[in-house]
């Protein structure tokens, strides 16, 4: 469904917002067209496979949900404060896995509270952007925290460590270059067309990093800690893959013979 407005300021819209991040994109495929080694596909619910060719497919881009100037200056200083996080994120791996916890004053240093505050944006308007695509009505509090340094809101992330794509990416090199998003739920009654809509919950992952989104719910615990921009420190939960039971027999099958092949050596 195309939202032929602006969601955030209800202008045109004239711009495709990119459905996963383009620098997340560029930085585990790289730049130049996807062939061979390199072929990566996109995954849509009840479609089939499809192959992606380059950063800028339009099948990595949502239909036009944005006016220039939000997609671009309103919103420039949040997609820098995302992709300094995710750079922090792949240069710091194994020291994050360890503790279990993220600390902002490693990504922004002493602007902190600003960049953390500019993260929060950058996935509010990542959330925004999933709903507006597929005509979910957008809470008010969700668009106006965006020029706001303090605010209130019914939206809560919290951040998890997949554990099957950890494990198992370094045997399966298609989980380990997983990035994308899941599904959007709601309650029933909305669905149903008798009521409003109550509550959602969402999440994106980037390889082994699931961020789970909560609107008027509550955070499962399990997921990590709850964050809405209010603490230097973000800590990790766990999650784990909709791998088969089969997929995670193969996946140790394969473990095992890299045990005994280490051995052997």
């Amino acid at each position: 469904m195309t939202n032929k407005k602006c969601w955030i300021c209800g202008e045109k819209a004239t711009t495709r917002e990119h459905r996963i991040k383009k620098s997340d994109i560029i930085s585990k495929y790289g730049k130049g067209t996807y062939k061979g080694k390199n072929e990566i596909c996109i995954y849509e619910k009840n479609k089939n496979l499809q192959m992606i060719r380059g950063a800028n497919s339009t099948l990595l881009k949502y239909d036009k949900i944005l006016c220039s100037n939000c997609n671009n200056s309103k919103t420039q200083l949040f997609d820098r404060a995302y992709e300094k996080f995710i750079i922090y994120i792949n240069e710091n791996k194994n020291d994050i896995l360890y503790k279990r916890f993220i600390n902002f004053s490693d990504i922004y240093k002493n602007n902190m509270e600003e960049g953390q505050r500019n993260l929060y944006k950058y996935f509010v308007k990542s959330f925004g952007s999933r709903l507006a695509h597929f005509g979910y009505p957008i809470s008010q509090d969700i668009i106006d925290l965006l020029d706001l340094d303090k605010f209130q809101t019914g939206l809560r992330l919290n951040f998890a460590v997949n554990e099957d794509k950890l494990y198992f990416g370094n045997l399966d090199n298609n989980l380990r270059n997983m990035i994308g998003n899941g599904a959007i739920f709601c309650n029933q009654s909305f669905v149903d067309k008798t009521a409003n809509i109550e509550y959602y919950t969402y999440n994106e992952y980037y390889d082994w990093l699931h961020i789970n989104y909560y609107y008027n719910q509550f955070p499962d615990g399990n997921l990590g800690s709850t964050w809405i921009a209010d603490n230097q420190f973000i800590y990790l939960g766990s999650s784990y893959s909709n791998l088969t039971d089969d997929m995670r027999e193969e996946m140790c099958a394969k473990a095992q013979q890299i045990v005994k092949i280490k051995e052997i050596i």
